[in-house]
């Protein structure tokens, strides 16, 4: 079966599976074979850990978080893992500026207390308060424009507004 999905030019890797039946097997060998698990590709991975950087604008802090997960998963599979302490500093290197007071209330926690799921449930609690506060100067920006309306239209029906 593994043999039919091989695209045409990839017929040359048969070789290397073709004495297996599994495909669990062929996987693993393929992926030996093909996937760099070198020093040179641990070092690449470990920088892209490092340049993860929070974009409000494209996603929320719950996927960051989850992409530094990933990229956590992958360097550990490289064969590197990642200090505790390093992935929860990851996290909160580099956020927006709404984000300042959490970031030393979280610097200001004991070091058994200062994890990677713990700094992640607090970033993503604060990202619901900020939001929300963000609602809040929407509506009253609203607000306020419905009330400068009126506040005009009334004065052009009568001679004092007070």
């Amino acid at each position: 079966m593994l043999y039919y999905n091989l695209p045409r030019h990839r017929k040359k890797f048969l070789p290397l599976i073709r004495h297996t039946t599994d495909g669990k097997e062929a996987w693993n060998i393929l992926k030996t074979n093909f996937e760099p698990t070198s020093k040179a590709r641990l070092a690449v991975l470990i920088d892209e850990f490092f340049e993860l950087k929070f974009n409000p604008e494209e996603e929320t802090i719950g996927i960051f978080c989850k992409r530094v997960d990933e990229k956590k998963t992958q360097v550990k599979e490289a064969g590197f893992e990642i200090p505790e302490l390093l992935i929860a500093l990851q996290f909160i290197r580099r956020l927006p500026a709404e984000y300042d007071h959490l970031v030393q209330t979280l610097y200001r926690l004991k070091d058994e207390e200062f994890n990677h799921r713990e700094v992640e449930k607090q970033l993503v609690n604060e990202a619901g308060r900020i939001q929300l506060k963000q609602k809040d100067l929407n509506l009253d920006y609203t607000e306020n424009a419905y009330i400068h309306r009126w506040i005009i239209s009334s004065a052009g029906n009568s001679q004092e507004i007070f």
